[in-house]
């Protein structure tokens, strides 16, 4: 099965990305949004729900727009 853009064990190995919870789009699960670069060198943005027994649940992985690409690079790291 193709787990679309890049699958997703590349994004939660970037050491810079960008993690923050996303509550404006669900009442009924806990949801965070990420922004960061997979190891194909791209920079993604993936909309995930945590599951049970260490699961993430994809709901979105796509490339980012400029906007969202502005947010990651100009983000405070520390």
């Amino acid at each position: 099965m193709n787990k679309g853009p890049d699958a997703f064990e590349w994004n939660f190995e970037d050491v810079h990305a960008l993690v923050q919870a996303d509550e404006q789009h669900s009442d009924d699960e806990p949801r965070a949004v990420l922004i960061g670069y997979s190891n194909r060198n791209r920079i993604l943005i993936v909309f995930h729900s945590p599951r049970p027994d260490n699961v993430i649940r994809i709901i979105s992985a796509r490339k980012v727009t400029p906007r969202e690409r502005k947010i990651y690079e100009n983000a405070p790291r520390s």
